[in-house]
């Protein structure tokens, strides 16, 4: 089991814990939230993926949450957990791939959050890193 800060803003507002099952990786986030907001979990994989976990819900004395995500491709030295959108907006980077008939597309795993773009005669897939 690995143990990592949960991040709301600069401050750690609690914990989540991870552990290997398989092919999956359990991951369960407790937390003490003192505003009325609802707030939502994000797993940062290398500043370039996120995955959102899910909302905290209150639990016997916290907040948390209690998932399952597919272990592949995730190094669990390089990743980090946040709170609120707001939080990962910084990680994100826009990058432009042009598209060829005759190539392969690289980054394939990042094409669940790209966009298409054709300007100017050239097409384009947009990522957001």
């Amino acid at each position: 089991m690995k143990q990592y800060d949960l991040m709301l803003g600069e401050h750690a507002v609690g914990v989540a814990r991870i552990t290997r099952e398989g092919l999956y990786l359990s991951v369960k986030c407790r937390c003490r939230l003192t505003d009325s907001q609802v707030h939502r979990v994000y797993l940062i994989c290398d500043d370039c993926r996120t995955i959102d976990l899910g909302i905290c819900i209150p639990m016997e004395d916290c907040f948390g949450i209690n998932t399952k995500i597919p272990a592949k491709g995730i190094d669990l030295d390089q990743i980090r957990f946040c709170l609120d959108q707001n939080e990962i907006q910084t990680a994100n980077k826009t990058e432009e791939i042009p598209v060829s008939c005759t190539q392969p597309i690289p980054c394939l795993s990042d094409l669940e959050s790209a966009r298409f773009s054709d300007e100017s005669g050239t097409s384009y897939i947009i990522l957001e890193r």
